[in-house]
């Protein structure tokens, strides 16, 4: 618990004047492109995957470019298209690969890397569009955030320290009534 705190005091000291000096929206948007590559790793981790590999990589771009706006970043594009067609470049680069290898990489395993990129992307795409809306809007997504995750978090230790551990709180009876 102390690491998580001291983590969280770290961040907070380096996160902050990000979020509220928006310095053009530059760095709000560069913040938002390396949490969602925190993200990315952190999930990849989580299912045992490589980060540096080829999905990995390929799953990095797909968040990158969900979270990054149009203007600046991606002016290069036609006025008539979107990043989204880099993004679904990247889905059938992931996809591709199933077909090609043979059954080597399957559909299954493709979709995971795909799936990723479009969870983080989006969510941290929501980030840097909030602080754009104003910084009440992004404080007050935040907040939620923090909260949800303190209220779970505390609610998970209260039911580890209680016997009813591994049982629901709500025991639904054959009647169907709680």
């Amino acid at each position: 618990m102390r690491r998580r705190v001291a983590t969280a005091i770290i961040a907070l000291a380096l996160f902050l004047p990000i979020i509220f000096f928006d310095f053009g929206g530059i760095a709000v948007q560069l913040l938002g492109a390396l949490l969602a590559v925190v993200g990315v790793y952190e999930l990849f981790r989580m299912k045992g995957l490589a980060l540096l590999s080829f999905e990995g990589i390929l799953s990095t771009i797909g968040a990158i470019v969900l979270v990054l706006p149009n203007n600046p970043w991606f002016s290069y594009l036609p006025d008539t298209a979107d990043k989204l067609i880099l993004f679904y470049f990247v889905v059938m680069l992931l996809l591709g690969v199933s077909v090609i290898s043979k059954n080597m990489y399957t559909i299954d395993e493709a979709g995971f890397p795909v799936l990723v990129s479009l969870y983080v992307g989006v969510g941290f795409q929501n980030f840097v569009e909030a602080r754009a809306t104003g910084l009440l809007v992004l404080l007050l997504g935040l907040f939620i955030v923090w909260a949800t995750d303190i209220g779970a978090y505390m609610i998970g230790k209260k039911r580890m320290v209680n016997a009813n551990y591994g049982q629901k709180f709500l025991q639904i009876k054959r009647s169907k009534e709680l």
